[in-house]
């Protein structure tokens, strides 16, 4: 699966990052050659969290997913999901499964607990033998009920590149906002005064997406 990036890769987005950092003695360039990969993805996940709804369709993605039959579950612990919420499940059967909070998931199985073609599920969190918490679809489904194959869609994480040559995991128009959000953080980390036109413009940035989030918000509503 290719990144988003259409022809930004991680070299150019580190070379912007210095420019506009501006001059730096040979201590600074010290401290900041080892986590300016870090400082980047962190810029790219701030942007990601940002524009929310504006990017989920660009990370969506659809994978194949196993049930386990006692109990009816589907780990996804390992999988890299953006927002549990914002989760989709569908059985080739049967067709999309609705996914409940696991408040309503109990009454609707108080509900229709012995309806035969009844089948829902809910996002929830087990607890395995090592005390470690794990994410897990929990199903129900009546007798006459026969799954298919199951495909989990979700927006998924922002992968962290570390290979110079490889291409940004964002989509190109927001490589100029995380460019500058890196740029900051670099400025503070090394105790530098933030460029007064990379400020201007992250917040110019930043007012544009909240613009463009809060016009889709009736949107969606309808």
């Amino acid at each position: 699966m290719k990144n988003l990036a259409t022809y930004t890769t991680l070299a150019q987005m580190e070379a912007n990052v210095r420019s506009q950092t501006g001059t730096l003695s040979q201590q600074q360039t010290l401290l900041l050659d080892p986590m300016l990969v870090d400082i980047i993805h962190d810029a790219i996940i701030r942007t990601r969290a940002l524009a929310g709804p504006l990017l989920d369709s660009a990370y969506m993605t659809e994978i194949g997913v196993q049930l386990s039959e006692t109990p009816y579950t589907i780990d996804i612990s390992g999988i890299d999901i953006w927002d549990i919420n914002k989760i989709s499940l569908d059985d080739s059967n049967n067709g999309p499964i609705p996914l409940y909070t696991p408040a309503k998931f109990s009454q609707m199985k108080r509900n229709y607990n012995t309806s035969p073609q009844a089948l829902f599920g809910t996002v929830v969190n087990t607890e395995v033998k090592t005390n470690v918490k794990a994410l897990a679809i929990k199903l129900f489904r009546g007798s006459e009920i026969y799954l298919g194959m199951l495909t989990l869609t979700y927006p998924r994480i922002p992968r962290y590149v570390s290979n110079e040559a490889d291409l940004l995991d964002l989509p190109e128009p927001y490589i100029p906002l995380a460019t500058d959000l890196a740029t900051i953080k670099v400025c503070e980390k090394l105790n530098k005064p933030v460029p007064d036109l990379v400020a201007k413009r992250a917040g110019e940035y930043t007012t544009s997406i909240l613009s463009q989030i809060m016009i889709q918000i009736p949107t969606r509503a309808k």
